[in-house]
């Protein structure tokens, strides 16, 4: 016949079997652990960081692979890839610069160079890394001489290598191709001739960038105090205190009025340029 064991005895046991499970399974771990930090186990875990896009946690794995493989060309494209994609642009350039001091690195890297000194805004020295012909395919060197020309904003330049030295059949610059034509077919408005609309009608220079709001309530300050001021005039002669404060008020929203055009038409043109400016940003960079 089964005899129940007292409760305190139960929880001694209970302890015991945890205890004995513990051991056991600590001893195994210091069995296999020993090798968790090895360069096979470490890339398979770099890899498995670089798949889940976990990429600051990457470049701290392939830095050990690096360490331990100096001559290992793909950890080094992998580690300046994590930098890439982790935003660390900066490390990712100096890092290939402590490898090539000269700033001359080879094909397998010189893609890599490429795309961090154009997200780093570096454009001068990706414009002179792309004239020493790197170990790159032409269509290559011609779509980035193109994007970095359309970064800097320099159209004219773009304009020229499309026209001059770009291979039609280049199928990767196309659509910058596609948005410099639209850059070039845009109404910039010019700051001159907004001045001199409002010059002759308060408000018409604003109307002509578009801004037909502040274009009409410039008119209207205007047209109203030089009207009041007009009637001061009027009726008490030159001496009139009236007319004095609102002619000066007249003149004041006169002289803003042409101020307010010339900016109204360089904050139109800005806008044109910010948003195409973008655009070139998103096209470039989401093909990284």
């Amino acid at each position: 016949m089964f005899t129940p064991q007292p409760i305190g005895f139960m929880i001694r046991l209970e302890k015991y079997t945890s205890l004995i499970i513990g051991v056991l399974l600590l001893c195994g771990v210091h069995t296999n652990a020993q090798n968790l930090y090895d360069a096979v186990h470490s890339k398979a875990f770099a890899h498995y960081l670089l798949s889940s896009k976990q990429y600051a946690l990457a470049a701290m794995e392939l830095e050990r692979i690096v360490f331990m493989e100096a001559n290992n060309e793909e950890a080094k494209e992998n580690l300046i890839i994590a930098y890439r994609k982790a935003d660390d642009w900066p490390t990712g350039i100096d890092k290939i610069k402590s490898w090539y001091p000269q700033s001359n690195p080879d094909s397998t890297l010189a893609e890599e160079w490429i795309k961090l000194l154009l997200l780093n805004h570096d454009f001068p020295k990706a414009q002179s890394y792309l004239n020493d012909n790197p170990k790159l395919l032409q269509a290559e060197v011609e779509y980035y001489r193109l994007a970095t020309y359309m970064l800097k904003e320099d159209f004219l330049a773009a304009d020229y290598l499309i026209n001059n030295q770009y291979t039609k059949h280049n199928s990767a610059s196309k659509e910058l191709s596609y948005i410099l034509k639209r850059q070039q077919a845009y109404g910039y408005k010019n700051p001159g001739v907004a001045l001199g609309l409002s010059a002759l009608i308060p408000g018409l220079g604003k109307a002509y960038t578009k801004d037909w709001k502040d274009g009409l309530i410039s008119l209207l300050f205007v047209a109203t105090n030089a009207w009041q001021a007009y009637r001061g005039f009027s009726n008490d002669g030159i001496q009139s205190v009236y007319g004095w404060i609102f002619g000066s008020m007249a003149v004041g929203f006169y002289g803003s009025n042409l101020y307010g055009s010339w900016k109204s038409a360089t904050d139109y043109n800005m806008r044109l340029n910010n948003d195409l400016h973008h655009e070139i940003e998103a096209t470039v960079y989401n093909r990284f």
